[in-house]
């Protein structure tokens, strides 16, 4: 944007958090520091993401009605979450975006609250499988 400025507060102790939700898929991994820096670094952390930072990703996402949405959320050293960026428009180079265990795949919430893990590779082609078959649910979903 033009004659714009955005200003955000500096917070000196974080881990960075790459989100991702496309329909029921959830998925994440931390962007690891180098030097000054998370963005851009191309270090990632396989770490699960933890329920709680889960349940504040569904919940933006559920508020702002994103079914496609790539957040960067930054947590800071109380464990309280601010959302850095949000990105409707993203790709993945892998084609998993987060592993558990060595082991590829993707959270799902279930009813009870909890949150599932499923084994696999989601991400293919830049996440845009994921993306139409999302696509094709919600059309059932309106024609039913």
């Amino acid at each position: 944007e033009y004659k714009t400025a955005l200003l955000q507060q500096f917070i000196p102790t974080v881990v960075e958090w790459r989100m991702i939700r496309i329909g029921d898929s959830y998925f994440g991994h931390q962007k690891l520091k180098k030097g000054q820096f998370h963005s851009g670094t191309g270090l990632v952390g396989w770490v699960r993401p933890p329920d709680r930072l889960l349940n504040f990703v569904k919940y933006v996402c559920d508020t702002g009605k994103f079914t496609s949405m790539c957040l960067d959320v930054f947590e800071d050293d109380q464990g309280r979450y601010y959302v850095n960026e949000l990105q409707a428009l993203f790709g993945s180079y892998d084609p998993s975006q987060m592993y558990i265990d060595e082991k590829p795949g993707r959270l799902i919430p279930t009813t009870n609250g909890q949150w599932q893990f499923e084994e696999g590779f989601f991400c293919q082609n830049g996440s845009c499988n994921l993306r139409v078959q999302h696509l094709l649910s919600l059309i059932d979903r309106k024609q039913n």
